[in-house]
């Protein structure tokens, strides 16, 4: 699996994602599906935002942007949110968007579960999505560590057409980041 780690240190400001606002940017940019045959579906946008937190802990935004080919559902049956230990989650979008107006129509509705060290929330994905892109963003917060570190698979099992990493820290300090398997970050 090809990774890409991150280690503490830069300051990058992100922004968060407004679908009403970026999603005809994206669906523009993006490629045809018929590009991707063979697959349920394409990951148009993964967005992972990282920010080291006043108190020390670190927080972690993800806005996943997903386009159905055919049965999206057969690949992913949901998304899963877990805390981590002595951490939060929270669910910031989850919906269903129109493709030509990129307003919104749906919302899909998170589930709570428990996981094993603590709170977990699911993202069911709809059976079908009828032409419409689904929009998910969610927010972890992991407990202070006074670091940002993480590891990103960049493979995923579905195709992604656009991925963004981006690291907030306060000024003075810098990112290091270490590729794997030939991957150069």
């Amino acid at each position: 699996a090809v990774f890409f780690c991150l280690l503490l240190m830069s300051s990058v400001a992100a922004k968060a994602m407004d679908p009403e606002k970026d999603l005809a940017e994206i669906l523009r940019e993006a490629p045809s599906v018929n590009m991707y045959t063979g697959q349920n579906g394409v990951v148009l946008l993964r967005d992972l935002q990282y920010r080291l937190r006043s108190d020390g802990s670190m927080e972690k935004t993800t806005y996943l942007v997903l386009e159905e080919i055919r049965g999206l559902s057969k690949t992913w049956q949901a998304i899963p949110v877990v805390a981590p230990p002595g951490g939060s989650c929270e669910i910031l979008e989850a919906g269903l968007y129109d493709r030509r107006t990129s307003s919104p129509m749906v919302s899909v509705k998170p589930s709570r579960t428990r996981a094993q060290d603590g709170e977990a929330l699911e993202i069911r994905i709809p059976n079908n999505l009828d032409g419409r892109i689904l929009v998910v963003g969610f927010r972890t917060i992991h407990p202070t560590q006074m670091n940002v570190e993480d590891r990103v698979n960049l493979a995923l099992t579905l195709p992604v057409w656009e991925q963004k990493i981006s690291v907030e820290v306060p000024s003075g300090l810098s990112v290091v980041s270490v590729g794997g398997e030939g991957v150069k970050p």
